[in-house]
């Protein structure tokens, strides 16, 4: 029923507008002119135009054609300056504002431009810096280079600074206090959650990132998955012709050395493109973990306590690869290739010990656990891209394949030993594990842009999704120095699944009311087969099923100077369970703690609605409502001395939050960005027999960065957050906060730049989690190695002259590339 309400109201909302678009001519604000060089009349190509609003410093770019032509269309109404920049020329600036009013499109006088004097190719210095967040109407745009302290990090460290984003201690992601985000790599998915996605996270050098972009609720040209919304992390790419490159060398110290390397190339010229960059990454940290178990029972026997002490050391060298060609085979069409992917070996060596005993009196028995764990991540990716635009830009089309192939081995060796009073070994129990997967993923998209009648811009597409995905659970136990396998553990599991989706999306602007709405249809088939298990049959289950997901954005400017406008979002999401929540293995932290998938898991859907105030990009607030249905949620238990982990659907998710952000310009040298969300989240539902969940808790998160430019290429960061406490599930994470610092200076007239930043400089990020189940209540209390100091160098390779005015498909058309999955 809701769904039927939902793309009645989006279909609604399409017949109104395209009935507007006939009752009104289309009001389209547009300004167009010509660049000349006054020296000699010549028309200027590829001279940088930027038009900033004067209300709020928004601004457009765009770069002059052969015939020296730029235009901007559909701008709201205001009064907008001129700035046009070029290497070799003098910066030139329009004395008066230019007046939109009404839609009344403007063309320009000829502007001229004056060579320099000296005639030598001096940078031209644009001082107006990024904004740190850019609200847009269907995402927030978070701009890393404002992020002093990001450098020498990587890119779990821009995550867990963006604003509405947080991470647990396992690396997972929630946005708006709402788990299930999936993040796309340059508009690329890339398949992968928990820990695999957190570690890779992790091995991505921040330097190698530009922007990153968060969508609470994406647009329908995205695919449906993951009720938390989708992050877009957007890598550096470079724009200008030649040869030119960058290189950034880090140095990292916390308990553990620490190291992320970067060194990107570019050669452009008129039609080719040829780019590459690879990353280097050493991650040398520790998890150093206390709990405590203290069980109950119904029956007379008394309380029992387990007393648990962890510490690993881990090691994990990651190279990251990127190569890529784009071509232009004439103005209007262009065909890209990108190859990218990384190796990643790890290393850990775990010490835990756990004690066995009555609360208040001695240990009646002592287990000590020695693990090694290794390793070898391998992922190769390859997308080909062919993109076709008219003149105007109205109209264009994109044929995207893509091919992803992921493979893992995992092995470790776990032993056991249990200690008596007196010291006396009582029991040994030593397990080999192997644990292999293997996913093949292919993709074939196709979309196209074009105008239809009524001055409404449409946007329709068809993407094909194949995965296959395997894995294996060997284990053997070792027994006087010889394996025997545990056959009641062993297994193999294949899943396969298609998803074959459709979406179309309308926008169109009537004077100050914006409207943007899509639908998209999804079918998926899934197949799973569970076999060679012992003494039970193999085990096999099939699921098809087709889902309509429509989405819709209303933005209304409440004047036309100021930049103040109103903003609605709704939208409907699905959250598959991936392939590690229904993957049967069991992975054992020790012999009675263990964490294992569940292979009757069915998909969850969400409904969230947003409704926001944004005042250009200094001041935004919203509130947003969620509800999910059957959401994927980890869950706890403990059979007789088992503490197991695994992943339920629950009956439904429900949250409610208020955010504000803003940036202050407290002086010329010094903006404070500010966020802080109140969001009250309620997990309800039966995930036991005998269990029902029903817990809530309303969470407060601030994060604050300031940004302090003090001249001569002097700069420097204080930023830090803190969250109070966090429901997740059955759990509660108790609040968290961290500080950090930065400052940089730039040199050899801005090529190179020198950066020293301290991260969590209170070492204050303990992690603690309190959980509550039936019969047992759990503490944890985690660390990791987060204090730390980085050194990073980084450097300019190349000169900056600019290219021609039009650019490869890929490079100048992003945004309809986002949907490449």
């Amino acid at each position: 029923m809701r769904i039927k309400k939902l793309c009645t109201g989006v279909l609604l909302c399409c017949l109104l507008l395209i009935a507007a678009a006939r009752g009104q001519s289309p009001v389209k604000g547009r300004i167009t002119g010509t660049i000349e060089i006054k020296d000699n009349g010549k028309k200027m190509e590829g001279a940088s135009v930027l038009l900033k609003r004067v209300s709020d410093s928004l601004y457009h770019t765009a770069i002059s054609n052969e015939n020296g032509r730029f235009l901007f269309d559909n701008l709201p109404d205001g009064q907008y300056m001129l700035i046009v920049t070029y290497l070799g020329v003098r910066k030139y600036m329009s004395e008066a504002p230019v007046v939109i009013r009404g839609g009344v499109p403007k063309d320009l006088p000829v502007i001229m431009v004056t060579m320099n004097e000296d005639r030598m190719l001096k940078e031209v210095e644009i001082r107006d810096k990024k904004v740190f967040a850019e609200q847009q109407i269907d995402k927030t745009v978070i701009n890393v280079d404002a992020l002093i302290s990001a450098r020498g990090g990587n890119v779990m460290d821009v995550l867990n600074n963006a604003p509405a984003v947080t991470i647990n201690e396992e690396g997972g992601i929630s946005l708006k206090g709402k788990s299930g985000v999936t993040v796309f790599i340059d508009g690329r998915q890339t398949f992968m959650t928990g820990k695999e996605l957190a570690g890779y996270l992790k091995s991505l050098p921040a330097d190698m990132i530009e922007k990153v972009e968060i969508m609470s609720n994406p647009p329908a040209r995205y695919n449906a998955d993951g009720n938390g919304g989708i992050i877009n992390i957007r890598t550096r790419k470079i724009k200008t012709k030649g040869i030119n490159g960058n290189i950034s060398l880090n140095y990292g110290q916390g308990v553990y050395l620490r190291s992320n390397n970067a060194v990107s190339v570019n050669y452009r010229n008129n039609r080719l493109n040829v780019y590459g960059s690879v990353g280097y990454t050493l991650l040398n940290n520790f998890f150093d973990s206390d709990r405590r178990r203290l069980y109950s029972h119904t029956n007379a026997a008394p309380d029992y306590l387990l007393q648990q002490s962890y510490f690993e050391k881990s090691n994990k060298n990651t190279t990251n690869y990127k190569f890529g060609v784009d071509y232009d085979i004439d103005k209007k069409t262009s065909i890209g290739l990108v190859l990218n992917g990384f190796s990643s070996p790890y290393k850990e060596r775990g010490r835990y010990v756990n004690t066995f005993g009555l609360p208040g009196s001695s240990p009646d028995s002592v287990m000590y656990v020695a693990s090694r764990l290794k390793e070898q991540t391998r992922n190769n990716a390859l997308s080909i891209v062919l993109h076709h635009q008219q003149e105007n830009g109205e109209r264009e089309w994109n044929i995207g394949l893509d091919y992803l192939d992921y493979h893992t081995t995992s092995g470790q060796y776990s032993v056991n030993d249990t200690y008596v009073q007196d010291s006396t070994l009582s029991s040994r129990f030593a397990l080999w594990s192997d644990n292999p997967f293997k996913a093949k993923i292919y993709s074939g998209k196709a979309d196209i842009v074009m105008p239809v009648p009524g001055g409404i811009k449409m946007s329709a597409g068809v993407q094909v999704l194949y995965s296959r995905r395997n894995s294996s659970g060997n284990y053997e136990q070792e027994l006087d120095n010889e394996l025997y396998p545990l056959l009641q553990l062993n297994n193999r599991f294949r899943y396969d699944e298609n998803i074959n989706s459709l979406y179309v999306s309308f926008q169109k602007r009537v004077n100050r009311l914006a409207l943007q709405a899509g639908l998209r249809m999804e079918n998926t088939q899934a197949k799973a087969r569970q076999y060679d298990i012992y003494q039970r049959p193999d085990s096999s289950f099939r699921m098809d099923y087709t889902n309509l997901f429509p989405t819709i954005y209303l933005s209304y400017d409440l004047d036309s100077t100021t930049g103040r406008t109103l903003v609605f979002s709704a939208g409907r999401r699905i959250t598959r369970p991936n392939y590690q929540d229904l993957n049967p293995s069991v992975f054992f932290y020790d012999r009675y703690t263990s964490v294992t998938g569940n292979a009757v898991l069915r998909p969850g859907y969400a409904t969230n609605l947003e409704l926001a105030y944004n005042h250009g990009n200094a001041f935004s607030t919203g509130i947003s409502y969620s509800r999910t249905s059957g959401g994927i949620t980890q869950v706890y238990r403990q059979e007789n001395t088992s503490f197991i982990a695994n992943s339920m659907n629950i009956d439904r998710i429900t949250g409610i939050g208020v955010n504000i952000s803003t940036s202050l310009p407290v002086a010329d040298w010094w903006t404070v960005n500010l966020y802080s969300e109140l969001t009250s989240t309620r997990y309800q539902g039966q995930i036991f027999t005998d269990e029902y969940l029903d817990n809530s808790y309303t969470t407060f998160r601030l994060s604050g960065n300031n940004q302090l430019q003090f001249g001569k290429g002097w700069g420097g960061e204080i930023s830090g957050l803190y969250r109070s406490g966090m429901i997740l599930g059955q759990a509660i994470l108790k609040p968290v906060w961290q500080m950090h610092m930065a400052v940089q200076k730039k040199l050899l007239k801005d090529k190179a730049t020198i950066n020293l930043a301290v991260r969590d400089i209170f070492y204050s990020w303990n992690v603690r989690r309190d959980l509550y189940i039936r019969h047992a209540e759990v503490y944890f209390s985690n660390r990791f190695d987060t204090r730390l100091i980085n050194v990073t160098f980084t450097y300019k390779i190349g000169k900056t002259w600019k290219a021609r005015s039009y650019k490869s498909g890929i490079q100048s058309e992003e945004s309809r590339l986002e949907g490449g999955r």
